[in-house]
Formats: structure tokens, C-alpha cells, sequence
């Protein structure tokens, strides 16, 4: 019988169509239905199948396979080139330091040479003396004729480093015979900033190649938009905020139900929330109810911290944190203190104890082990200090490079240089965090016609790049370290507002990578509008 339903014919086949037994009118429907896709698939084949396209696929694909092997031999070429240039960079430098090691060597044997001298001569040993003469006669003759040869190509290799920094200096040339005649007497280091040069290459390969990927990438955004787009997050403050710093470590301490951050043993069976991860330490300006707070990354959630044994009435001018030790450094003007996460005083380094009677810290930037903080006096010093004993361990004079005896009032460090925000000259330096010698020196802001500007705040990212917060010009400029020009603006320069993009007197700012994002991320103490901007960097 035929499958279909109501109909009682006798079945005359199986339908190649549905597989089902009909009868003959049946059947014929079947077979018409099948005719009618058979025709719509091959006209679909046909069109896919377009003999007159066939071989410009081919050849495009063959194209595109060669473009994808020279893609792969270029950047075999272009690793091979860059170590080579590395090899080279680096036994230049080599040679340098070797330069410096050969003088050292000649420094040790000449001293070595006169102990053993005055030492036969005070013991009246005449002969001795005239056989150590002689057996040192040609050394000293050789040694006095390398030492020539080393302080000139010493001589010759700071030459180059200031003409280069002029160089990079000389857009912003006014004709200032005085900062001339000032330039011709510092001290710069023999080598220029070469890591920092090496450095940049990472953000000039990260911008060459978005421009290459936009030839195969479809998707993603479009290069038309703003190097800098606002996140629109920001969040209004009890105070006005001067400081910033990052934490990237809250395990182990957790907000409790007054808001305040605390230790999770502390809580038993209290009701908690989590501290979020990451969380922006703020610092406000004395006066304020709290003078330090948290803050979340998405800026919708601030939190207290308590710290009783803390002098509240004395002005923080640094903070940091040490996420591996899980602790904050406060710094005051004659004192940094040291406490865990909730405010807990660990430790209290006073100036006194490294060896100050005077003076005061102005700013405070930190490395892995060292705490380092600018010191406003007579002489204008850079000291250090261990994380984790207080003790001093190195003292840098830069009073050279600032001026008037107040004017480096900040400092950021980078690698192993340091830079210094002149908020008198609105110039920033680059001094090297070892000698103290002087490495660079760049206009603060290359855009504003104000006198006056006052950069005060810095911040570096991992390409190198230098943020500097322009107090009286209300804006923040980002800075390439190696290069020294300007790259972008925040802020509308020299006015103050409260606009979303728009600074009333910035303070500290903080960059960093986002992982919960993918970008880095750039927040600005806006601090009479008492409140955090936040934006995002492309």
C-alpha cells in the first residue's frame, strides 16, 4: 500500500526521494520534488564551480602561499638583523666598559706599586727602592700614556652625549644663554640612555605592525580612533587626591561591613566582601575625612584604610606598593612609613636616620628592593634605602641639575635611571640612578605657551614611555624617554574644568596592564575636581 496517508493505491516503487513506497501519483510528485532540488544544487555548483574564476584562484593562492613564506623569511631576516645589531651594540658598549675596567686595573697596580715603594723607602731599604723603580719604570711610563688615551675617549664620549641631548633639546630653544653656559658645566654620563633606545624599538614594532595587520585583519578597530579614548569611568573622591599607587596583591585582606580594609584572619566569621584585584591606593590631602583610601579598578567601589599610629596631620608626598612584600610606603617629610595592607605601621624610616639634620622628601619612587626619595634642602639629594632593613645605601647629589634649591620636586624610576620633574624650569631629566651623572634633558611641554606649568607627577610604562602631570597647565603629556618628543595630550592645556577630558590641577598619575581588559590603562589624580579619571591607552 502507499505510504501516504488516505490513500488505499496499491504502491508501484520506492521513492528515491523520501525512500518511502507510493503509488504511482505519488511517486510522480516525489520524483518532480527531487528534479527541483537537483536543479537549485546544481545551479549552486555551477556558480561555486565558475570555470571563468577557477584560475585566478589558483593564482591568488599561489600568490598568497609565496606572500606567506617571504612573511616567514622576512621575519627570520629581520631576528637575524636585530641580533646582529645587538651584537654589535653590545661589544661596543663591551669595549667601554672594558675601557673603564683596563683604567681600574692601572688604578689598583699604581697604588699597589707606591704602598710597596713608600713602604722600602720608610724602612730605609734604599736598594729596594731602586729595584722597584726600575721594575716599575715601564708600567708607569705605559699606564701614564693609557690614562691620556682614557680620559679623552672619556672626554670625547660625554661630548657625544650632550650634543645629543642638545639635539633632542633644540625645538625648544629659546635662546637662554645662561641654561647654556649652566649645560656646559654638568657632569653627563660618558654613555647616553642606550637601553632606553633599545627600549622603544618594542612600541615602534607594535605600531608598524598594527599598521601592517590592517592589510589581513578585518575584524578589530579601526585605526581612525583616538590614540587615547576615554574609558568614562571615573569616581568622585571625599578629598582631593595628590598620590597614587597600584596593588596588584590583595590576597589574604578583604573589606569588612564599615567598608574598611582588613585582615581576612581579623574577620572570623564577620561578613566580608573581597578586596578587588587590582585595587588604586589614594592618598587625599590632609583635611580630608580619610587621608587614605582604595579604590577598584572599575571605580565603583573606595574603601578606607586605618591607620592609627600614622600622623595624619603631615602631608603624605609618596606612596607606593610593594606587591611581592605586600606592603605600603608613605612617605612624609621626615619619614617613610611601612605598613601591610589595612595600615598596620611595620616600620618607620626617619631622615634622621639616614643621616639628615636637614632637609625634607619632596617625592618617593620605589624598584623591587629599594625605596628612593628626593630631598628639598641646601643640596637637593636623591637617597636609597632597603625595603627591607631601612639602611642607607646610596646618596646622590643632584642639586646641580634643579632650580634654586626646591626645584626637583618628584622623581620616577625607569630601569636604572631616574627621572626628575623641575617644576620651576618645566624641564624633566634623566639622571643615572648609580653616579648621578646626567644622561638627558626635555622640554616638560612642547605645546602650551604658559610660563609656567610646573610639572610635578611622572609615570613610565614598559615601552619607556614617560607620563608627566603639568600641575598649572591642567594637563598630562606622555613623552617618548628615548626620542623626546611629545606624543599626546590629556587635558585641554592651561584651562582648568571638569569635563570628562578636562583636569583642574592634576597630581599623581599610575600606568599599567590591564589583564582583565587588555590594555593599559592610564588614572589621573584630578585633584581639585576630587576625583580618579581613568583612560584607556592604545
Amino acid at each position: 500500500m502507499c505510504i501516504v496517508r488516505s490513500c488505499y493505491q496499491a504502491s508501484d516503487s520506492v521513492s528515491p526521494y523520501s525512500g518511502f513506497a507510493l503509488c504511482q501519483q505519488h511517486l510522480g510528485s516525489d520524483l518532480e520534488r527531487l528534479e527541483q532540488r537537483e536543479t537549485e544544487v546544481l545551479n549552486k555548483l555551477n556558480t561555486v564551480a565558475a570555470n571563468s574564476e577557477k584560475q585566478t584562484f589558483r593564482l591568488e593562492q599561489q600568490a598568497i602561499q609565496i606572500e606567506m613564506q617571504e612573511i616567514d623569511d622576512m621575519f627570520e631576516s629581520v631576528q637575524a638583523r636585530l641580533q646582529l645589531w645587538k651584537e654589535q651594540l653590545v661589544s661596543s658598549v663591551q669595549q667601554i666598559h672594558d675601557a673603564f675596567a683596563s683604567r681600574l686595573r692601572d688604578v689598583a697596580d699604581a697604588e699597589h706599586c707606591l704602598k710597596d715603594i713608600h713602604s722600602a723607602r720608610s724602612s730605609g731599604k734604599l736598594r729596594k727602592v731602586m729595584k722597584l723603580i726600575l721594575s716599575v719604570e715601564n708600567f708607569a711610563d705605559e699606564a701614564v700614556d693609557r690614562s691620556a688615551i682614557f680620559d679623552d675617549f672619556r672626554a670625547r664620549l660625554r661630548e657625544i652625549t650632550m650634543e645629543r641631548d642638545k639635539d633632542n633639546d633644540s625645538d625648544d630653544d629659546n635662546g637662554d644663554e645662561d641654561e647654556d653656559e649652566s649645560l656646559k658645566t654638568t657632569i653627563y654620563r660618558c654613555i647616553g640612555d642606550v637601553s632606553s633606545e633599545v627600549q622603544m624599538l618594542q612600541s615602534l614594532i607594535d605600531k608598524h605592525m598594527h599598521s601592517v595587520m590592517e592589510y589581513c585583519q578585518i575584524d578589530g578597530e579601526s585605526p581612525d580612533k583616538p590614540v587615547c579614548p576615554p574609558l568614562k569611568q571615573s569616581i568622585t573622591l571625599p578629598g582631593e587626591p595628590r598620590y597614587l599607587t597600584l596593588c596588584t596583591n590583595t590576597s589574604g585582606y578583604v573589606c569588612n561591613m564599615n567598608d574598611c580594609v582588613v585582615s581576612l584572619k581579623s574577620v572570623a566569621n564577620a561578613s566580608y566582601r573581597e578586596l578587588p584585584m587590582p585595587t588604586i591606593f589614594v592618598a587625599l590631602r590632609p583635611g580630608s575625612s580619610s587621608l587614605l583610601l582604595g579604590v577598584s579598578f572599575n571605580m565603583r567601589r573606595k574603601f578606607k584604610l586605618i591607620c592609627e599610629k600614622f600622623d595624619w596631620n603631615k602631608a603624605i608626598t609618596g606612596l607606593h606598593c610593594d606587591n611581592l612584600r605586600q606592603r605600603l610606603f608613605l612617605a612624609q617629610e621626615h619619614a617613610v612609613t611601612v605598613t601591610d595592607l589595612c595600615g598596620q605601621v611595620i616600620r618607620v624610616v626617619a631622615t634622621s636616620q639616614l643621616g639628615l639634620t636637614a632637609g625634607r622628601i619632596s617625592g618617593m619612587s620605589c624598584n623591587g628592593d629599594k625605596v628612593f626619595v628626593i630631598v628639598l634642602g641646601t643640596n637637593q639629594q636623591v637617597l636609597s634605602f632597603s625595603k627591607a632593613s631601612g639602611v642607607l645605601e646610596s646618596c646622590l647629589d643632584v642639586s646641580a641639575y634643579g632650580e634654586g634649591t626646591c626645584g626637583l620636586r618628584k622623581l620616577c624610576l625607569q630601569e636604572g635611571k631616574i627621572w626628575l620633574a623641575d617644576w620651576k624650569s618645566s624641564k624633566v631629566l634623566k639622571v643615572c640612578s648609580i653616579t648621578g651623572q646626567l644622561i638627558s634633558t626635555t622640554k616638560a611641554d612642547f605645546r602650551s605657551s604658559m610660563t609656567e606649568i610646573m610639572p610635578l607627577h611622572l609615570a613610565s610604562d614598559d615601552y619607556g614611555r614617560l607620563y608627566v602631570s603639568e600641575l598649572k597647565n591642567h594637563s598630562v603629556q606622555s613623552i617618548s624617554s628615548a626620542t623626546d618628543n611629545d606624543e599626546f595630550l590629556f587635558g585641554s592645556p592651561g584651562e582648568a574644568g571638569n569635563s570628562e577630558e578636562v583636569f583642574n590641577r592634576p597630581a599623581d598619575i599610575i600606568v599599567f596592564n590591564s589583564e582583565a581588559v587588555g590594555y593599559k590603562i592610564l588614572v589621573v589624580a584630578d585633584t581639585n575636581n576630587m576625583r580618579l579619571c581613568a583612560f584607556r591607552l592604545v
